[in-house]
């Protein structure tokens, strides 16, 4: 963990900076990151990526955009679940740069553009995480690697089961995933299924 790069810079009472330990490149493409700190600091790095199965992140997202009444990227409005997905398959095979405001729609990107460590040649050392319940699997991650950091309130919350949708979302859910609207947003998602194992 001590080559990590990072935004986090500790400063000491006499307001020196020291070096950062982790860099958080979330919402940033594998590219993004490359061009910001360069293939000489890049291949010294250890990346870690975290992934969660992409239909569990694409619900996760519509149910938070709802609660937030978040406009961005596509608003969802009173669409339900199913109204919003076919929306957003209309969407991003109408616009093919629609993920390029990355921070808008990042719960929404394909995951290999942010976790596909291994097609670039000068990543070196990466890992990739599976997410799917943060605080138990948070908790796991901690135990293997052998290090502490307690998590936010807000990120303690990102995918508490008792959370869940209410029960309208969840038989909806389960509805779509028998049906070729489910087949599409697999289509779309192929490579993060393949790749990451889901």
């Amino acid at each position: 963990m001590e080559n990590l790069y990072g935004i986090y810079k500790p400063k000491s009472a006499n307001k020196v900076s020291h070096e950062p330990k982790i860099l958080e490149l979330d919402h940033l493409c594998i590219s993004q990151v490359i061009a910001r700190l360069g293939i000489k600091k890049i291949r010294s790095l250890h990346f870690i990526s975290s992934v969660r199965d992409p239909w569990s992140r694409f619900t996760s997202e519509y149910k938070r955009k709802l609660q937030r009444n978040d406009k961005r990227f596509l608003d969802v409005g009173n669409s339900s679940l199913t109204e919003y997905l076919e929306r957003f398959l209309q969407h991003v095979t109408d616009t093919p740069n629609c993920f390029a405001n990355h921070f808008q729609s990042a719960h929404f990107w394909p995951q290999h553009l942010f976790a596909d460590f291994g097609s670039h040649p000068d990543i070196y050392s990466y890992s990739i995480i599976k997410l799917e319940n943060f605080s138990s699997d948070w908790q796991n991650l901690q135990t293997k690697w052998n290090f502490s950091a307690p998590l936010r309130s807000k990120d303690s919350n990102a995918t508490r089961t008792d959370q869940g949708p209410d029960q309208s979302i969840k038989a909806e859910q389960k509805a779509i995933k028998s049906s070729s609207l489910f087949q599409e947003f697999q289509a779309f998602y192929e490579r993060d299924y393949n790749l990451f194992g889901y």
